[in-house]
């Protein structure tokens, strides 16, 4: 687990990684927050949102919405890495 900072500015959320998936998670303004973080497409300028529909079906439970592209930092101050959308 580790905070991650995704959009422009930048929007800290605690990540939990799953090196299993090839996509990144992340739970937005539309649905309840954790801890008081959800990411907010809406207040980064640097988000996209793309046609592709995402949906996943786990043994309980399910997960819906939409793909959007946006920077992600990980690390603060002169040791971060940005991976640009």
């Amino acid at each position: 687990m580790a905070d991650i900072y995704i959009g422009t500015p930048p929007q800290k959320i605690r990540a939990i990684f799953d090196t299993g998936s090839s996509n990144t998670w992340i739970l937005n303004a539309a649905v309840k927050r954790i801890n008081g973080q959800a990411y907010d497409d809406k207040a980064s300028s640097t988000a996209a949102a793309t046609d592709q529909a995402a949906t996943i079906t786990f043994a309980q439970g399910s997960l819906a919405g939409h793909f959007y592209t946006d920077d992600l930092t990980f690390g603060e101050g002169d040791s971060k890495v940005v991976i640009k959308e």
